[in-house]
């Protein structure tokens, strides 16, 4: 990758780049691990601000139980 298009990553995406270059994890399996945690945190954020899923409704839980499943498939294959 070019110093360019390293400059024009998002903050996140750098992130889960650098975690995948320092474990040596495929890139996709480092982004939907760390996608569904940014979910997780903020359902448990919601949950012990507002006591309950305030702005998490259920296409957020379907796509983070969808991508943990597909997650842990790849890892296993």
């Amino acid at each position: 990758m070019s110093g360019s298009e390293i400059r024009k990553m998002l903050p996140a995406g750098a992130l889960v780049r650098a975690i995948s270059q320092t474990t040596g994890m495929k890139f996709g399996n480092v982004k939907v691990g760390f996608d569904s945690f940014l979910t997780v945190s903020a359902m448990v954020v919601a949950l012990l601000a507002f006591h309950r899923l305030n702005g998490v409704r259920e296409g957020t839980l379907i796509n983070a139980i969808k991508s943990l499943v597909l997650l842990c498939w790849r890892l296993q294959t």
